[in-house]
C-alpha cells in the first residue's frame, strides 16, 4: 500500500530510518487539494526503498485551480510533462521563461511549450493555466540535500529576473541561512506570483508572507552575478502558507506600506528607513520592481533612476527631511486609491503626499486614503512622500525650532511644522548666500507649503517665522 501525507499535515524523518517494503508501483505520495498540501521532510539515507537502496521514489502533488495562471515547479526529479501538463480532459498551457530576452514586447521573455516531450527540470520554474481545476502529480526520487537549481543566473542579457522552483517536498524558507544573500548571485530579494501580481521579500519587509516559498511554487530572484543559487537542505520548513497565495502580512520594520487599489496587480510598494538604509541600492533593504502586468497600470518608487518596490532610505534624525518619488505608468484612465498603513513602523515621522498634477497635498496620518483619478497621458512623475522627523513632544533641551522642518527637493523648498508649531501661522524668507531676498511667502497653520524659487546649483538660506518659533536652514537647489 501507499503512504499518504494528507493536506495540512506532515511527516519528519530526521532520525532512525524508515524502510520501504513494496512493490516497485507503490510509494509515497504527499498530497495536496483544496483545502492545502502536505509536507515531508527527511534527511539523507532516513527514506529507503528496499528493493534500490536509494531515496524511495514518491509522488508529490500540487493541486491548481482552473482559469488563471500559476507558477510551479516540479518537487522530485526531473519529470516527463506529457501526462501533467497536455492531459486530454483539460485545456493546458505552459510557459517557461527566457532571461535573455527580458521584459520585451510581445511576449515579454515568456515562450510556450508544445512538445510533450519536454522534460519539467528540477529547480527549474514554469508558469501554467489550465481550464479546469487539476492535480498534478510529480514522480520521481525525493531530495533531502542541498539543491543547485537547473538555471544559470544571467543578470544583462535581459532584465536580470530568474524563474527558480523549489525541489522539495516541503516549503522552503528565504531567510534560513545565508542562501538568499548576494553570495548566491542574486540581489537578495524573492518575488512569488499571487494570481494577480507579484508579492515580494527582501528578509526584512514585504508582501510575501515571510520569505516562506511553497512545496511546488516557483519564484523569481534577481541575478547580481553569473552563478546558480544554491538551496540548503536546511531551508526546509513544514508551513501552512497557501500556494501562490499571499499571507499579505510580511514583516515590515521601520518600513510603511502604500497600496493602489489595495494592492492589486502587484502595486504595493514599501518606503523605510532602516539602520543599514542607504540612498543606494541596498542588499536585503531595496527590491526592484518585478512587473506583474504590461497592461495594466504599475506603481513603483525611484532611487537613484531605479524601479523599486521596497525602498530602504537613510534614517530619519532630527532635523531632516526626505522625499521619495512615487510613480504611475502603464495608466488606464480611471479612478483610484493610494491608501497608506503600518504607520505604527514609523512613529517619529510626520508624512505627506504630495499630488504634483494637481498640487494637493494630504497628511497621510490624518487620512491614510487618497482618492484621484488618472489618464494614460499623464507624466508617470505623478506623487512625491515626504517624510519628516517629528518626535512626538520635545525633549528637554531641544530648541522649540525642531517643530519646523526645512527642505529641497529639485527647484522646491519644503516647510512642514510639527507639534507647537503646526497651528501658527507664518511667513517664509528665501535669501541667496549673498544675503539678497529672493522669495517670501505666507504660511497658513497645519499646511505643507512648497515654494519653487528661481535658482540652479545654489544653496539658499530659508528662515520660517511663525509665532514663537524662528528656524533657519541652507538648502542646495538643483
Amino acid at each position: 500500500k501507499s503512504i499518504h501525507i494528507h493536506p495540512d499535515a506532515s511527516l519528519d524523518i530526521t532520525t532512525g530510518n524508515l524502510t520501504l517494503h513494496w512493490a516497485t508501483d507503490r510509494r509515497f505520495v504527499v498530497m495536496s487539494n483544496a483545502d492545502g498540501d502536505g509536507s515531508l521532510i527527511f534527511d539523507q539515507g532516513k527514506l529507503i526503498d528496499n528493493a534500490t537502496g536509494v531515496n524511495a521514489v514518491g509522488t508529490v502533488e500540487r493541486y491548481v485551480t482552473a482559469g488563471q495562471w500559476h507558477q510551479v515547479s516540479a518537487s522530485t526529479e526531473t519529470t516527463p510533462n506529457t501526462s501533467i501538463f497536455y492531459d486530454v480532459d483539460n485545456d493546458a498551457w505552459l510557459l517557461k521563461y527566457d532571461e535573455t530576452i527580458g521584459a520585451v514586447a510581445p511576449d515579454y521573455g515568456w515562450e510556450y511549450l508544445t512538445g510533450t516531450s519536454d522534460p519539467l527540470t528540477a529547480g527549474r520554474g514554469w508558469d501554467y493555466w489550465v481550464s479546469t481545476a487539476t492535480t498534478l502529480d510529480f514522480i520521481g526520487k525525493l531530495y533531502a540535500t542541498d539543491r543547485n537549481p537547473a538555471v544559470t543566473l544571467t543578470p544583462t542579457t535581459g532584465d536580470g529576473f530568474n524563474l527558480l522552483g523549489n525541489t522539495f517536498s516541503s516549503a522552503i524558507d528565504w531567510d534560513y541561512g545565508t542562501w538568499g544573500t548576494i553570495a548566491n548571485n542574486n540581489s537578495g530579494s524573492v518575488y512569488i506570483w499571487n494570481g494577480t501580481g507579484y508579492d515580494s521579500w527582501n528578509g526584512s519587509a514585504g508582501s510575501m508572507g515571510n520569505g516562506i516559498i511553497p512545496m511546488g511554487q516557483a519564484f523569481f530572484v534577481e541575478a547580481s552575478a553569473t552563478g546558480n543559487v544554491s538551496i540548503p537542505e536546511g531551508a526546509r520548513t513544514h508551513s501552512l502558507q497557501d500556494y501562490y497565495k499571499s499571507a499579505n502580512d510580511g514583516e515590515a520594520n521601520q518600513y510603511v506600506r502604500i497600496d493602489l487599489n489595495g494592492g492589486e496587480y502587484g502595486n504595493t510598494v514599501f518606503v523605510g528607513f532602516p539602520e543599514n538604509g542607504s540612498d543606494e541600492f541596498d542588499f536585503s533593504g531595496d527590491a526592484t520592481k518585478l512587473y506583474s502586468s504590461h497592461e495594466m497600470t504599475q506603481m513603483f518608487t525611484i532611487e537613484n533612476e531605479k524601479e523599486l518596490c521596497i525602498n530602504a532610505n537613510t534614517p530619519l534624525i532630527a532635523g531632516e527631511s526626505k522625499t521619495v518619488p512615487l510613480n504611475l505608468v502603464q495608466v488606464n484612465d480611471g479612478d483610484y486609491t493610494l491608501s497608506i498603513s503600518d504607520l505604527d513602523q514609523l512613529p517619529d515621522a510626520s508624512i505627506y503626499l504630495e499630488d504634483l498634477k494637481t498640487g494637493h497635498t494630504q497628511y497621510f496620518r490624518g487620512n491614510t486614503t487618497y482618492a484621484f483619478t488618472a489618464s494614460s497621458t499623464d507624466s508617470p512623475e505623478r506623487f512625491l512622500l515626504h517624510f519628516a522627523f517629528s518626535p512626538n513632544g520635545i525633549g528637554e533641551g531641544i530648541a522649540e525650532a525642531a517643530n519646523i522642518n526645512i527642505y529641497s527637493s529639485g527647484k522646491d523648498i519644503y516647510v512642514n511644522s510639527t507639534d507647537g508649531a503646526i497651528n501658527s501661522e507664518g511667513t517664509i524668507y528665501v535669501y541667496d548666500l549673498m544675503g539678497r531676498e529672493i522669495a517670501q511667502q505666507s504660511i497658513r497653520s497645519g499646511e505643507l507649503v512648497k515654494l519653487t524659487v528661481n535658482m540652479h546649483n545654489a544653496y539658499a538660506v530659508v528662515k520660517v517665522v511663525k509665532e514663537g518659533f524662528v528656524k533657519t536652514e541652507k538648502v542646495f537647489i538643483k
